[in-house]
């Protein structure tokens, strides 16, 4: 909850200030740091405990927590920056608008970014909740997709790359 870097976040005060207390309103897993992760059985729990993935992401290079939602069949709701079209296609996850509005990414050489249009993404929230069966297809679509990632074959491409 806390950002190990000097320009990130502190998710613990962002709570104080919206009034929602740790461990009740939110949670979080304590321990972590950034040289420590959790297990897959954690990382496979808290993912079947979403009923989706919602990003406000301004980026992403690969999208990994895409992928790990993907594997447990969990449906993602993204905006449509950077590689997430990509990585959902037309059948693997949901893609909300963007807005006009643009932001400084600290991280990425304050390249500028589109923001996710949040009353789409309520849209699309919307549209998943009352369309499970549709739903429940994509996330079928999206696991089967997502499994051809194994370490093995990724090491496989990048060594041909290096190559």
């Amino acid at each position: 909850p806390v950002d190990m870097s000097h320009d990130g976040g502190n998710l613990l005060d962002l709570c104080r200030n919206q009034r929602l207390q740790a461990g009740v309103d939110v949670a979080f897993p304590f321990g972590l740091d950034q040289n420590v992760g959790l297990s897959k059985e954690m990382m496979n729990a808290i993912y079947n405990a979403m009923d989706v993935q919602l990003s406000g992401t301004t980026g992403e290079g690969f999208g990994m927590p895409f992928l790990e939602a993907m594997l447990a069949g969990t449906i993602n709701l993204a905006p449509n920056n950077t590689t997430i079209p990509e990585l959902f296609g037309d059948d693997r996850g949901f893609i909300y608008q963007n807005k006009g509005s643009v932001c400084f990414g600290q991280f990425d050489n304050m390249r500028i970014r589109n923001l996710g249009d949040e009353t789409m993404a309520l849209r699309d929230l919307e549209y998943i909740y009352k369309n499970k069966s549709k739903v429940k297809a994509k996330t079928k679509i999206a696991r089967e997709w997502a499994l051809q990632y194994t370490a093995k074959r990724m090491a496989e491409e990048l060594l041909k790359e290096i190559k």
